[in-house]
């Protein structure tokens, strides 16, 4: 397991410490816990933009069946 000392705020610092309180009682490694869930929140976030990023622009080209557009409105 790494180390990373990071510098916060007051303000972010209480917010941090809070939220450890609230979410794992202030139980040791739960500052550690907060920091984990919210790296892998913005990572789950960060992906799901990426891939609706992507289908946007799939759907910006278009999807072609293999017909052309007189073929598919031809009366029949």
């Amino acid at each position: 397991m790494g180390s990373v000392m990071v510098s916060l705020n007051d303000e972010d610092e209480k917010l941090l410490r809070w939220l450890a309180r609230e979410r794992h009682g202030g139980k040791k490694g739960s500052i550690s816990a907060v920091v984990t869930e919210g790296i892998k929140g913005l990572a789950v976030n960060d992906k799901k933009m990426l891939l609706i990023k992507r289908e946007i622009e799939v759907m910006k080209q278009g999807f072609h069946m293999g017909l052309k557009n007189s073929k598919a409105y031809e009366k029949r």
